[in-house]
């Protein structure tokens, strides 16, 4: 209300609303996460060899790079636009999808192990689905994910047999989708999936006494009304591990053409081990930048497994974390500033 003299009424001060607020917070601090990350990068690499490798880049070259990396961001926001639906959102779009996919992957460049993914549990909860199920999609994504990470890892280690014999990556990839698989397994049983809520949420409710030990025991069971729908439909699951195999073998691909392009002659199947060998790296680091540690890997890896130029290998490894970790962003950038397409941070 504004303030009239004439009818003694008070000014009411104009206040930005919280959702707005919050809203440019979290932008500027994707913001100023993504400033580091490039300061730190133009402090390490080596800019003469990276700046060599942009200029070897034919415009046919760039326009495959940026397309295999639209598929790649594409499928997977696909993906999860299909796991909210079974959620049942309300007045959610396909543009909801893809901006609140597109904002989770740009502050999981900036977190450790890539946690900024559960920001997406919080947006979609404004879509009038509860934060317990929105956590649930977000699990559902990574185990997706790292099954058919995991899976290329032993697959092409495999395929490169003593050439790029590395026992203690190829016994560690193993363990870890073994363990994938059993603990997806065991999660499906609902019966003892139900016994293990009901001892984790009773410690739960022992060490926060503010909770009922009810509420515990029914956010956790939410956690998993989409992986419900998911897990037990063995055609439903094939087809999510399509898309996924799929958009990852896009991803994989794109570090394949540019190292090519740079004069970095790799096998395929050499890129199929060193780059999910490193993403694996990379969400198990507690650094807060998890991008550093999956360009070094793959760095180390090129160098030991394919004896290349270490200097324009890691030129190229640069290239290709900077078009991944700045392509989410500019996209989200897009939506947020479009005047058509409001930002969901926006409507709170």
């Amino acid at each position: 209300m504004s303030s009239d003299p004439a009818n003694g009424t008070n000014a009411t001060p104009i206040t930005e609303p919280p959702g707005r607020r919050k809203k440019h917070w979290r932008l500027v601090s994707s913001l100023v996460g993504y400033g580091l990350i490039i300061a730190l990068a133009l402090r390490t690499i080596d800019k003469e060899r990276f700046i060599a490798v942009l200029s070897r880049l034919g415009f046919t070259d760039f326009a495959i790079v940026l397309g295999l990396i639209a598929c790649h961001i594409g499928m997977r926001a696909l993906r999860y636009h299909a796991l909210t639906l079974r959620a049942r959102p309300k007045h959610y779009r396909l543009l909801d999808a893809v901006r609140i996919f597109l904002f989770g992957l740009s502050a999981s460049v900036v977190t450790p192990a890539r946690a900024g993914d559960v920001i997406k549990a919080e947006l979609l909860h404004e879509h009038g689905v509860r934060r317990a199920v929105g956590l649930g999609i977000v699990v559902i994504e990574r185990l997706l994910d790292l099954l058919v990470v995991t899976v290329t890892i032993v697959v092409s280690a495999a395929l490169l047999a003593q050439k790029a014999s590395r026992p203690g990556l190829q016994l560690g990839a193993a363990i870890l989708f073994t363990l994938l698989v059993l603990g997806g397994i065991g999660i499906s049983v609902r019966s003892l999936r139900a016994a293990v809520i009901k001892v984790a949420a009773g410690v739960v409710s022992k060490l926060t006494k503010r909770v009922r030990l009810s509420r515990i025991e029914d956010a956790s069971h939410r956690l998993f009304d989409v992986w419900d729908e998911v897990f037990t439909s063995p055609d439903t699951l094939a087809r999510y591990l399509i898309v996924t195999i799929a958009a990852w073998l896009f991803d994989f691909a794109k570090l394949w053409v540019l190292l090519n392009a740079a004069g970095v002659k790799v096998d395929f199947v050499n890129v199929l081990f060193t780059y999910p060998t490193s993403l694996v790296a990379g969400i198990l680091t507690i650094l807060p930048f998890s991008e550093g540690v999956v360009g070094v890997t793959a760095v180390a890896l090129l160098s030991s497994l394919s004896h290349v130029d270490v200097d324009t290998a890691a030129a190229a490894v640069g290239v290709d974390r900077a078009l991944s970790t700045l392509a989410p962003l500019a996209l989200y950038l897009a939506f947020a500033f479009s005047s058509k397409t409001p930002s969901p941070l926006s409507r709170r």
